[in-house]
């Protein structure tokens, strides 16, 4: 399995989408530093006493919007992804190509659906680590947002990166249902965006539906039940007409 996961990424090319997964990264941390730079201008501080408790909020609300964003972006990016892999091939009749080697159906597209949920998984997790960093060293010259570092809470946000990381990466299954249906690329990308908008959908400034664990669970669960039907039908696939 993991040396058609490696036959994939050569044919794909991935280097390319490693460096714009970087690209992300950089312009999601530009966008969390002119947010809190926004969020924490003078005029917005005058009346704000600075303590304990207000710092620590600083540095809870920079996590869990990183994390939001990171999981967001990179659901979308899945998506992509199984457009080029997955939905491009059907749609192409390139996947015969594939299916003539002497290699099981179900394996071809279990290594496409594994690389594509492998390669979210760890870019979020990436993308954490490197955008805080990127924010953090640029707050230490800037000074844009006051916190002290919590053990407690970088230990209990580092575990809720990787419980969100693997849900996500388990959600960007999602768009394979609707893009299957007719082999359609934009069906695949738009559905994505739709999935990652109910998941970011706030009803206040400090609460949102990914705040609801058993939303993005139960999306989880449903990603892992449209990847498995995939698996299970592609046998029964024609892709000859």
């Amino acid at each position: 399995m993991f040396n058609l996961m490696k036959i994939e990424m050569k044919k794909a090319k991935f280097g390319g989408y490693i460096k714009t997964s970087l690209i992300i990264n950089i312009v999601i941390a530009a966008f969390v530093i002119l947010i809190m730079s926004v969020d924490n201008s003078p005029n917005a501080q005058a009346h704000i006493q600075v303590n304990e408790a207000s710092m620590q909020n600083n540095l809870s609300a920079i996590l869990s919007f990183v994390s939001l964003f990171t999981k967001v972006a990179f659901i979308v990016y899945a998506s992509v992804l199984l457009s080029r892999l997955v939905i491009d091939e059907f749609r192409n009749k390139t996947i015969n190509i594939l299916f003539m080697y002497p290699i099981n159906r179900k394996k071809l597209i279990i290594s496409k659906l594994l690389l594509i949920m492998t390669f979210t998984l760890i870019n979020i997790i990436f993308a954490n680590i490197m955008i805080n960093a990127i924010f953090f060293i640029y707050n230490s010259f800037a000074h844009v947002v006051s916190f002290n570092f919590d053990t407690t809470l970088i230990v209990e946000h580092t575990i809720s990166v990787i419980v969100t990381a693997i849900t996500a990466s388990c959600i960007s299954m999602i768009p394979l249902f609707f893009g299957m249906r007719k082999y359609s690329v934009p069906t695949t990308i738009v559905s994505s965006i739709i999935v990652t908008s109910l998941l970011s959908s706030s009803f206040s400034s400090h609460f949102n539906l990914n705040d609801i664990i058993f939303i993005p669970i139960s999306l989880s669960i449903i990603g892992l039940v449209i990847a498995y039907l995939a698996i299970f039908n592609i046998e029964k696939i024609d892709v000859t007409n």
